[in-house]
């Protein structure tokens, strides 16, 4: 088993921009236009009033914003990506994705490592 690719999410959107997020990788998804999804866990959870979520979100699916853009495996100092909350658990119990029953939360960016992510974050 490979080891879960780890970096750090920022929203590129938001206002009231949150502190970066750790993200460890635990599944690449698919749907019937991309197979480039990554389910991640993130570290801290998002309070569910930032994004208006019924509960904290501990899991996200991000997908890259930008054609030449991969998430498999993150090579590049940054990518930007679109950050989606599931609309049940079964998609994640599942390779497979209905994009239907995501929810886009916001555009984010994703970082190696925590120092860029703090340099290009607005939280602070």
């Amino acid at each position: 088993m490979k080891t879960p690719q780890v970096f750090f999410l920022i929203s590129s959107e938001l206002r009231n921009a949150y502190p970066p997020r750790r993200c460890i990788e635990m599944a690449r998804l698919v749907s019937d236009d991309r197979d480039d999804y990554m389910l991640v866990s993130i570290e801290p959870p998002l309070s569910k009033e930032i994004y208006a979520t019924y509960e904290k979100l501990d899991k996200l699916i991000l997908a890259t914003r930008f054609n030449g853009e991969s998430l498999f495996p993150l090579t590049v100092p940054s990518v930007s990506v679109y950050i989606c909350e599931p609309q049940d658990n079964v998609l994640m119990q599942s390779e497979r994705i209905d994009v239907h029953r995501l929810k886009l939360l916001d555009k984010g960016e994703v970082y190696l490592t925590l120092n860029d992510a703090n340099a290009n974050n607005t939280s602070h």
